[in-house]
């Protein structure tokens, strides 16, 4: 019994180097200990771990203790799972990235699933990360939800969620309440 814990002991390294090379030098062992099993399971599961191994690297720069990263990153494991349920399982890594961060900034599931359902046959990635930023510059959840969802059932691209974004966040910038300038941008860039 003995011999078989050191060899598992000996082991754990390569493991982390082999599957995780991000966090290999860079975590102390009693953190590896407590997000490996994290990781495995995310990777079993079909979850992006490379957000995973950055929230762990995140808590390492700041100092945190293991058991504070561990939570953030069952949490965020907790997160991608239920994104990639409400999207799917054709869903890109990248969609379930940003569904857990719209998760995150307060949309909700139904919320998800809407503009996952207007974005059709594309990747909703853009639509739901334009969502939270537009959340991120002050315009609140209904708001942003509403107004990706009337940018997508117009039709818009990807190029045309950004500049909604980028003229949001810059009539924020000289004044404009967020949601006014949420709703007026949709108004004036998708008519229908």
């Amino acid at each position: 019994m003995k011999q078989l814990l050191v060899a598992a002991l000996l082991l754990a390294p390569t493991t982390l180097a082999g599957q995780y090379p991000r966090l290999t030098g860079r975590v102390p062992q009693p953190l590896v200990s407590a997000v490996v099993p994290l990781l495995d399971s995310a990777r079993a599961a079909g979850l992006p771990t490379d957000l995973l191994e950055a929230k762990v690297l995140e808590g390492v720069t700041k100092g945190a203790n293991a058991d504070v990263i561990a939570n953030a990153v069952r949490r965020l494991a907790t997160d991608l799972g239920t994104a990639r349920r409400l999207l799917g399982g054709g869903a890109s890594a990248r969609e379930i990235a940003a569904g857990a961060g719209a998760l995150r900034a307060g949309f909700s599931g139904a919320d998800l699933e809407r503009i996952h359902a207007a974005r059709s046959a594309r990747d909703a990635a853009v639509a739901f990360e334009v969502a939270t930023d537009l959340v991120a510059s002050t315009v609140p959840v209904d708001t942003a939800a509403r107004v990706v969802l009337r940018a997508l059932t117009s039709g818009a691209s990807d190029e045309q969620l950004a500049q909604l974004r980028m003229a949001v966040e810059r009539d924020v910038a000289n004044g404009v309440p967020a949601p006014v300038a949420a709703s007026l941008r949709a108004t004036l860039l998708f008519k229908n």
